[in-house]
């Protein structure tokens, strides 16, 4: 039996929780919603993966996997999407459903408070993100972006919508374009980042028992 049920918890902030007992791991994803544009979408396809290369209290990867460790080996994971004229960017997490820990210990509510930190807490140098973590990811933006000619068939439908929506915003890819993508500096990012913290509507997700 699944209780689905979706909450507000702030002002353009929303929960779709699907309660059930059916799996042994839950999922917990956390997205803002942001206009799809040619301007934007490769700076907003470029911030989750920055925000996870590190938090202020687990400033690289290596203390990340760590803290994910300690919870049982979960994952959490940049994610970024489209959905008709919006551009879909943050994270999706699984973890073993509090059910099934050895010792009746959470784990949900490390992993919501770990999420919290990627999203809330990035690491930063100087007011602003990390350069060189900016600079590697930018890089691995712009071969994500390079290497889509590798898969014809979904390269093909890439084109075809560019093409029939040329100057809307359907037509703009989920990861920008590598001009820009190449030029992100981290200030602008960062600057960039807080206008979504401040604009952008968010969506939570949690599949698992928890009520």
């Amino acid at each position: 039996m699944m209780e689905v049920t979706r909450t507000e918890l702030l002002p353009g902030v929303h929960l779709t929780a699907v309660q059930t007992k059916k799996f042994k791991s839950s999922v917990l994803g956390m997205q803002f919603l942001a206009p799809l544009a040619r301007e934007t979408a490769a700076l907003n396809a470029l911030l989750p993966a920055v925000l996870r290369r590190g938090t202020a209290a687990h400033p690289d990867m290596e203390s990340l996997s760590a803290a994910l460790d300690e919870l049982y080996g979960g994952t959490l994971e940049p994610t970024v999407r489209k959905k008709g004229e919006a551009q879909c960017v943050g994270f999706v997490g699984s973890f073993l459903d509090d059910a099934y820990t050895l010792d009746g210990s959470a784990v949900l509510e490390p992993a919501a408070a770990l999420l919290g930190e990627l999203v809330l807490e990035p690491y930063t140098r100087d007011g602003a993100f990390c350069p060189d973590y900016t600079r590697q990811e930018r890089e691995n933006l712009v071969n994500r972006i390079r290497a889509q000619i590798n898969d014809k068939r979904q390269y093909a439908q890439l084109r075809v919508v560019a093409e029939m929506c040329a100057g809307e915003p359907f037509g703009v890819d989920k990861l920008g374009d590598e001009e820009t993508a190449a030029a992100v500096p981290p200030q602008a990012l960062w600057e960039h980042y807080q206008k979504l913290l401040r604009t952008a509507p968010v969506e939570f997700y949690y599949c698992g028992s928890a009520p």
